[in-house]
């Protein structure tokens, strides 16, 4: 299906669009593999309880205790937790391979000659794409769901679960437009109701994982 609305009810919806595009080319997953950079964090809004985050003299790895900004200004909550090294780098290495294989950007979903034509907007969007999105995010929660977590872990493991979830909803709203046969503009009208979680789910899952991966560095 084409999505077509006059510009001023779509700029927002192209703005999401653009705005997650740019989040494929900083470090960590990237739209080649998994979930988007950290490109829309805020590296400034840090706000650690630790003085040095690492290994402690217990033995134990430390892991966030502080927030970033997000997308939109939304706060991102990386829980504070302890434990084992050993077990945090395995934990690290079990979560990074599903997100490999976890849905790219919103972006990579529409049409990459989408634009401005006219007084109009085109954003070639299709069913199957969406769904096939819903299905890697469904399959993505199901394996994080599977994983053996680590004692001291737990909050970690319940924000990377509520982030997919999150995802999950956002790409369903847009499903169900396109099975309930809605017109181009409810199709659109869910598509802009659904990117800013979409992309707030993307940028914590990747806040988390940055955190496991230097965390486990450490």
């Amino acid at each position: 299906m084409e999505i077509k609305k006059k510009l001023w009810a779509v700029l927002a919806v192209l703005a999401l669009s653009l705005a997650l595009a740019g989040c494929s080319d900083g470090a960590g997953l990237d739209d080649e593999g998994g979930i988007g950079s950290d490109d829309g964090l805020s590296s400034g809004s840090r706000e650690s309880r630790f003085e040095g985050h690492g290994s402690r003299g217990s033995g134990e790895t430390e892991i966030g205790g502080y927030s970033v900004e997000g997308p939109g200004d939304e706060e991102i909550s990386i829980p504070e937790a302890e434990a084992d090294p050993g077990e945090v780098a395995a934990y690290t290495e079990s979560v990074r391979s599903i997100l490999e294989d976890n849905p790219r950007g919103f972006s990579s979903l529409v049409d990459p000659e989408a634009g401005l034509q006219g007084e109009t907007v085109n954003l070639g969007l299709g069913a199957e794409s969406v769904e096939d999105a819903l299905q890697t995010n469904e399959e993505a929660y199901e394996d994080l769901q599977q994983l053996d977590t680590p004692s001291g872990l737990g909050e970690v493991q319940d924000s990377l679960m509520d982030s997919r979830e999150r995802a999950i909803s956002a790409y369903d709203n847009i499903n169900q437009a396109f099975v309930n046969d809605a017109s181009a503009d409810g199709v659109a009208d869910a598509v802009e109701e659904s990117l800013p979680e979409i992309e707030y789910s993307n940028a914590e899952t990747q806040a988390l994982l940055q955190e496991l991966e230097r965390s486990s560095a450490t």
